[in-house]
């Protein structure tokens, strides 16, 4: 699936579009978290989620 360009429904109800620039977050559903998705790596059969702590 290509999600650019597809508008997401967030927590708040609200839709957005998503770019290669909206920010990706990791949360529990209607919790704020500062652990940002910065980067996805493919190994052969695994992927590897890679997070940072934004403040």
């Amino acid at each position: 699936m290509n999600a650019l360009e597809t508008k997401f429904e967030g927590w708040e109800e609200a839709a957005h579009p998503a770019t290669r620039d909206t920010p990706l977050w990791a949360a529990n559903s209607g919790r704020i978290s500062e652990t940002a998705i910065v980067d996805v790596q493919e190994r052969g059969a695994i992927v590897y989620i890679v997070t940072a702590f934004v403040d």
